[in-house]
């Protein structure tokens, strides 16, 4: 029959969209290249899928990537923040969507 579930539906029932947010400051880098290999791997274990966003360095590319994160209701965030303000950092917090800082300490 080949019937595949609806995640929208299920995710309306649940609440959960069963997808994380990964915003990185550089795809082209292959330590971020492989950073995001591995969640993506990970994710894949344990039933999430991922959307990734790439700010190129960019604090405005960064505030646009939370923002996208925040109207696809995903799960959860990962983020490598640009470092020149904590302005996406606070919009993550004021939205309660869990997220976890990856490879760069907050400054």
């Amino acid at each position: 029959m080949k019937y595949t579930p609806n995640k929208l539906a299920r995710g309306l029932r649940s609440n959960k969209t069963g997808v994380i947010g990964v915003i990185v400051a550089d795809i082209a880098n292959p330590f971020f290249s492989a950073v995001v290999k591995g969640m993506g791997r990970a994710a894949k274990e344990r039933g999430y899928s991922i959307i990734l966003q790439d700010t190129s360095e960019n604090y405005e590319n960064e505030e646009e990537a939370v923002r996208i994160m925040q109207s696809e209701h995903v799960d959860g965030v990962l983020i490598t923040p640009v470092q020149t303000d904590k302005k996406s950092i606070l919009l993550l917090q004021a939205s309660g969507v869990p997220f976890v800082l990856v490879a760069t300490p907050l400054r």
